[in-house]
């Protein structure tokens, strides 16, 4: 996945543990990665939040 977003893997983790926040251009490529929209990235990310 990281690949296809364009950026490191060492960037997914840190992004995966926390340690970093992703700018708007990164969340919109992991989501096309991911092959969802970015509002459904964000609908995603906001519930796992709310647990």
């Amino acid at each position: 996945m990281a690949i296809k977003a364009g950026i490191s893997r060492t960037a997914i983790s840190h992004l995966e543990s926390g340690r970093s926040q992703p700018s708007l251009r990164v969340s919109i490529n992991i989501a096309n990665a991911l092959g969802i929209s970015f509002s459904e990235l964000a609908r995603q990310t906001e519930k796992r939040i709310k647990r």
